[in-house]
Formats: C-alpha cells, sequence, structure tokens
C-alpha cells in the first residue's frame, strides 16, 4: 500500500455562501461521533459525517467542491483538510491560508468553492466535513478536471459518508487500466486492518491481500501491481475491500489510470448491506 501524492488549495465562492478561513479542529473525528450511513448516497441523515476522499491540485490537476444545503433555513458547514499521512495540511484560499474552512449556506443554496494553487510537485488531500454540531443534513461533490483548454477532462466523485464495513469495486480491462483502490481511514486515533481480495466475473475468490492504515491515512493499493500473477488480459474482476481488524471509519474508492488518451476515471462501488454489533 502506497501514499499518494500531498495537498491542495481553495478559492472563494459565490454570493450565497459565506467562506471562512480557519484551523481544523481538535478532535474533529473522534470514534463513535457521527452515526454510519448504511446506504451512501440514498439517505443523508443528520448526523452524517461528509468526506471528500480524494482532492488534487498542482501542474494540470484541479478541484472544485461543490456544497448544498438541504434545509429550509441556514447550514453551517465546517470542512478540515488532511493529508495522505493523516496531518493536517494548510492550504491556499482566496481568503488566507489555514487547514480548515467555515461555510455558511442559505437555505437550500447550492455553492461552488474552486481549488487551484498550480501546486508544484503535485498535491494530494482529503477533507473531513460535518455540520455545526451534526445538527443539520448537506450534501455535494468534487470534480476533479484534469488538463487544460479544449483537452481538460471531468470526473465527479460524491461526498461520502465515512463509514464502509465492506465495499466491492470494479476492476475492469486490467490490459488497458491501471486500477488504484483508493483506502482512506479517517478515524483519528485508530488503526484499520483492510482485507482486499479479488473476485473474477463469476463472483470466486481468487487471491486477497491484507493492508493496515494508520489513523488519518489515506493509501492507494494497486492492483495490477499487488494481483498481476492472477489477472488476464481479457477479464473483468472486481475488489472487495472489508475492515477486519480496528477503526471501522473508512471510505473506498476506486481510480482508474491508462487506456485511450491517459484517461483518469473514478470507476463505480456498490456498498454492501452490513450490521453494526
Amino acid at each position: 500500500m502506497r501514499r499518494t501524492v500531498l495537498l491542495i488549495l481553495l478559492a472563494a465562492a459565490a454570493a450565497v455562501a459565506q467562506v471562512r478561513v480557519t484551523t481544523a479542529r481538535e478532535g474533529l473525528r473522534p470514534s463513535g461521533q457521527g452515526k454510519p450511513s448504511r446506504e451512501r448516497g440514498t439517505l443523508i441523515e443528520k448526523d452524517t459525517v461528509h468526506v471528500f476522499p480524494y482532492i488534487v491540485d498542482g501542474a494540470t490537476l484541479s478541484t472544485e467542491l461543490v456544497f448544498t444545503g438541504l434545509e429550509d433555513h441556514e447550514v453551517k458547514v465546517h470542512c478540515g483538510f488532511y493529508g495522505v499521512d493523516g496531518k493536517p495540511v494548510e492550504l491556499t484560499f482566496a481568503g488566507g491560508a489555514g487547514s480548515g474552512v467555515d461555510i455558511t449556506l442559505a437555505a437550500r443554496a447550492t455553492v461552488t468553492i474552486p481549488i487551484r494553487s498550480g501546486a508544484t510537485p503535485g498535491i494530494t488531500a482529503w477533507a473531513y466535513c460535518t455540520s455545526d454540531g451534526f445538527t443539520d443534513r448537506f450534501s455535494g461533490h468534487a470534480v476533479v478536471r484534469a488538463g487544460t483548454g479544449a483537452a481538460v477532462r471531468e470526473f465527479t466523485i460524491p461526498m461520502l459518508a465515512d463509514n464502509e464495513i465492506k465495499a466491492t469495486l470494479p476492476v475492469m480491462a486490467p490490459a488497458t487500466y491501471q486500477t488504484g483502490i483508493l483506502v482512506l481511514n479517517t478515524s483519528d486515533d485508530q488503526a484499520t486492518v483492510v482485507r482486499l481480495t479479488l473476485r473474477d466475473a463469476t463472483g470466486a475468490a481468487l487471491a486477497a491481500r491484507v493492508a493496515r492504515l494508520d489513523a488519518g491515512v489515506l493509501g492507494v493499493f494497486l492492483v495490477n501491481t499487488n494481483f498481476r500473477d492472477f489477472l488476464t488480459a481479457e477479464g473483468d474482476y472486481s475488489i472487495q475491500a472489508e475492515v477486519v481488524e480496528g477503526a471501522p471509519w473508512n471510505v473506498t474508492l476506486a481510480l482508474r489510470i491508462g487506456g485511450p488518451a491517459g484517461t483518469l476515471a473514478f470507476t463505480p462501488y456498490v456498498l454492501e448491506r452490513w450490521t453494526p454489533e
């Protein structure tokens, strides 16, 4: 399991929002706070934590964060930004530099906050967002752009709940694409151990690997490298990511690289049902 690059940056928002640069709050991610969402993307509960799992900036890569308030009143949101090592990272915004940002959303308003510094070398980070006191609902997504001008490619990543006990992600055309499984441990005080199982098109398990992530760490597991002895050029596969020990506060996402014109894309996922202990 290898860690990616590091960091990002935010510029200001539209008139419907107030944005204030802050610092990442102590105890932002205490274990047990916030109720895990069992159906990611179908029901947004008031006490669900929100995570942007992949934010990149630098060279020809940039990211925008989009927030939508889901209440009939003003919603206050705080986001803290963390590097791949789990430590707060200070980002440069239009309003200054800081490792967090406070956003005030008008009732039912949508706000876009561009992230663009042109940092060199490139930066990778993630964001942990909550409403003030876990009392209000909001949603959102990140837009990642690669390239410039007419050649720019745009990909959308949903804002996700931070608790996944088990998720299944596709691995397609391994002769053409490299697939990286991004695994993020959003706990601030516990390590997590994740088992990644390669399955063929029938669902049969072919091989498994175990990865350990320290608190707050974002790692990338390269499927084509770690399972190369089990992949065939024409086959389609899936990876099941499952917490087997430690913190259950995780987010899993698949990243595809390669193919025509160096395609970069985030592949779909299926969150499997689970029953909390």
